[in-house]
């Protein structure tokens, strides 16, 4: 489906979530009935939108298509973290390797892990919801910064601190859009 298209399907969809219109009502309008092949349609709008593989952003839980990320304060947030923890280094190494529209990604800012941590809950649902793992707050995660020297920050616990470049430490792939 090409991009117009998918964005004016975005827009009856919300459009019809907003006004409380069924698939169902849809199809008994053209003189049809709704025959799922693939489960239930999830016609509840999440709190954060959604990144997809196809590159579309939606409201929604989207059937055939697979979630890479959420999308708060305009910046995405991928779904896991990376395997293993990083120092700092590789950290950026690494993060600069994962993409989200053709974006390359790093470890978020402060302005973001705030907001993570304000809203946990409801980060932490979407992403579980979504197929993901949740964020560990209580754990330790780069943030990028452009600090020089031999300590950098890290977010835990909703506070920041400073570590030494070589600690190893958990790493969430984000992206800030421009």
């Amino acid at each position: 489906m090409n991009q117009d298209k998918s964005e004016a399907v975005d827009f009856i969809f919300r459009e019809m979530l907003i006004k409380g219109v069924t698939i169902e009502d849809l199809c008994k309008r053209w003189g049809g009935e709704f025959v799922s092949k693939k489960g239930a349609i999830v016609s509840k709008t999440l709190p954060f939108d959604v990144l997809y593989q196809s590159g579309a952003v939606c409201s929604y839980k989207a059937f055939g298509d697979v979630p890479i990320a959420v999308c708060v304060k305009n910046c995405f947030i991928a779904l896991c973290d990376l395997p293993q923890k990083l120092s700092f280094p590789k950290a950026l190494q690494e993060t600069a390797l994962v993409k989200f529209n053709n974006n390359s990604a790093n470890m978020g800012v402060l302005k973001i892990w705030d907001f993570l941590f304000e809203n946990a809950e409801a980060i932490n649902n979407e992403l579980t919801l979504l197929g993901g793992q949740k964020i560990d707050f209580s754990s330790a995660y780069w943030i990028y910064s452009h600090l020089r020297g031999k300590r950098v920050l890290y977010f835990e616990n909703g506070v920041t601190r400073f570590a030494p470049r070589c600690e190893k430490l958990n790493v969430r792939p984000m992206c800030l859009l421009p």
